[in-house]
């Protein structure tokens, strides 16, 4: 996918042909006349942010489905997931060896790819890494095998979840090494453009 710079979005502006209107407002459920001026906005994507994070996931969908037009995608990030779910952290587990060496062995394994496959990672990390927080290794492993279900339960089977290309977290620059990054729509024809990830 190519990215547009910040040269070509500011000649866009100054055609006329991006329009922008900042303003701060609550969104919530109850912010009904607010979520019918984004849908009515007809907006190509909305960005949530994590504000899933903070209500209820039936909320949530209701909300995004009231402020979305016939083809929206949403994207989102939720980053306080793994604080709740069963099974994302080590102390979840009773045997843990096994646990923290599937975890290194998926670490390295995945940064070797990464470094042989993407020319822009390779330029930013040494091919042996040096530094590793074993803790954030083990999460991320963790949060790999679980997010599925936890996504599952959150959106169910009727919306389809896209996540973003898989990354290494913190090595992609990410928000932590736990955050889910993706989007959806409400439309199964919308094709979900992929977040640049490295």
């Amino acid at each position: 996918a190519e990215y547009m710079g910040t040269k070509e979005l500011l000649g866009f502006i100054k055609k006329g042909n991006v329009q922008m209107n900042f303003r701060r407002e609550t969104v919530c459920l109850e912010a009904k006349e607010l979520l019918q001026e984004i849908k009515e906005m007809n907006a190509y994507t909305i960005d949530w942010s994590n504000i899933c994070d903070y209500f209820h996931k039936d909320d949530f969908v209701k909300m995004a489905k009231a402020a979305s037009s016939k083809e929206t995608a949403h994207y989102l990030h939720m980053m306080n997931w793994h604080q709740c779910y069963k099974g994302a952290s080590i102390f979840d587990h009773s045997e843990k060896l096994d646990i923290i060496k599937n975890a290194f062995a998926m670490y390295k394994t995945v940064h070797a790819d990464f470094y042989s496959l993407m020319p822009n990672y390779n330029k930013i990390w040494c091919k042996e890494l040096k530094c590793i927080n074993e803790i954030n290794v083990i999460d991320w492993c963790l949060c790999n095998t679980c997010k599925g279900r936890y996504l599952e339960h959150y959106f169910g089977k009727d919306i389809d979840f896209n996540l973003t290309p898989m990354n290494m977290g913190h090595w992609g620059f990410q928000r932590s090494h736990t955050t889910i990054c993706g989007g959806f729509s409400f439309d199964k024809d919308v094709v979900l453009q992929e977040y640049c990830t490295v």
